[in-house]
């Protein structure tokens, strides 16, 4: 009975991640790569304005040497001009600006690479983009990345793209979520299995266009 519970549950999880690839291709063609009209930073010389967060690689957890910065220009891109740095050994980014648009800016983290571990065999073949939306930027990983495709591509609110995704992959919480530190085993499981759809889905989307 264990047994056919699994296979039932594996055929589920198979089906489910079908779905999702197919709606990612969809939304981060539109979405993530969609371009928008915001300065870059730099040319306000107001207070000083930190944006400080995590960025999480799925199932692995904390991500390390991975590129941050404030997307400016909503390009889903570090260009130069747009404060970034590179991710600490726990995963962390300060991000500082005077802009006082910067608060309000999408976190886009650019993420190398990366190769199977102990934690977690799958691997990420090829690099991709990770995001978080504007004012939501505590917690960068692939659930937060979904969400602010979503908000771009269909003009959806944080919490009702948020909510979107949370009944589509059966998670409780996104936006802010550290699923490492709350020890949430079930929607990290799924954030490992969205990061390898989501590099696939760039080169389908770089194939298209």
């Amino acid at each position: 009975k264990t047994e056919n519970k699994f296979a039932a549950w594996r055929q589920e999880e198979i089906h489910m991640m079908s779905v999702i690839r197919r709606v990612l291709v969809c939304v981060l063609a539109v979405g993530l790569l969609q371009g928008a009209d915001h300065a870059l930073a730099g040319k306000s010389s107001g207070s000083k304005i930190i944006v400080q967060g995590v960025v999480q690689d799925g199932a692995n957890g904390y991500l390390k040497q991975a590129k941050a910065c404030l997307d400016f220009n909503g390009n889903a891109a570090c260009d130069s001009g747009e404060p970034y740095m590179l991710t600490s050994s726990d995963g962390k980014f300060i991000l500082q600006s005077y802009d006082p648009a910067a608060a309000q800016m999408p976190v886009i983290v650019e993420v190398p690479i990366t190769v199977p571990t102990y934690k977690d065999s799958r691997s990420v073949p090829a690099p991709f983009t990770m995001a978080a939306p504007g004012g939501y930027s505590s917690v960068v990983n692939p659930l937060t990345t979904l969400v602010h495709a979503r908000m771009v591509a269909k003009g959806a609110t944080a919490a009702d793209a948020e909510a979107h995704y949370k009944t589509l992959l059966g998670v409780s919480a996104i936006l802010g979520h550290d699923y490492v530190t709350q020890n949430d085993a079930a929607t990290r499981g799924v954030a490992g299995s969205v990061a390898g759809i989501l590099a696939a889905a760039r080169g389908t989307i770089a194939d298209a266009i």
